[in-house]
């Protein structure tokens, strides 16, 4: 129904040198706005993408998502359709910054020797031990890691600049013994989805708070 505006979107984002999964999420959400709108697109107005935010807001969506799908109707808007968008009038969310909870090393290491899954195991030492991204990891090959410099070349960051991260020795021995149990693959090292590493460290998060609570 909607393909013309899903194709102009697409050609505007990869103008823009855009992700594939930003531009699969533009469309998605773009798709979601307009059927809750149902209004033709060349009668769309401002007061259109406020009304439907302020419903997102008020159904309880957190600002990450709310922020979400605005970003997504703004592209819309100035890129594909040119109707002028004004931040003041359809303001984004602030996220409250809260701190995080940090884990001990010792409760790290209790995290992962519980964890019975080799691969689960070392998706997880490698992300606390390098500091990646679940994008990162889920990009991560058999070339980026550098036995000689105990090092991480970590690709498809956000921004798109290339780092170099640490690799521990205990990192080392363990992405080893994955490597030679999954057959020594020389492409990505963990094939998997985003959703599916996401999944892995909501599981984690519910295993810490249960079994490593801390004394008040």
């Amino acid at each position: 129904m909607y393909e013309d505006i899903f194709e102009s979107i697409r050609q505007a984002a990869e103008k823009r040198n855009l992700r594939e999964r930003t531009i699969q999420l533009y469309c998605s959400n773009v798709s979601y706005f307009l059927r809750c709108t149902n209004k033709p697109v060349t009668d769309l107005t401002l007061e259109d993408a406020d009304a439907f935010l302020t419903m997102k807001r008020l159904e309880g969506r957190s600002p990450e998502t709310h922020n979400h799908y605005r970003s997504s109707i703004k592209f819309l808007y100035k890129r594909v359709l040119k109707i002028t968008w004004d931040d003041e009038e359809v303001p984004a969310m602030k996220r409250e910054r809260n701190l995080p909870t940090v884990l001990t090393l010792q409760e790290i290491n209790a995290v992962i020797e519980a964890t019975g899954n080799l691969k689960h195991k070392s998706i997880i030492a490698t992300m606390y031990s390098s500091g990646l991204r679940v994008s990162e990891a889920v990009h991560l090959h058999y070339d980026d890691i550098s036995r000689t410099n105990m090092t991480i070349h970590v690709r498809e960051t956000k921004g798109r600049i290339d780092r170099y991260t640490i690799l521990s020795r205990r990192n080392l021995d363990l992405l080893t013994e994955y490597w030679f149990q999954c057959g020594r693959p020389k492409g990505i090292l963990f094939p998997s989805s985003w959703t599916g590493i996401t999944s892995i460290f909501q599981a984690l998060t519910s295993f810490s708070k249960q079994a490593l609570k801390r004394p008040a």
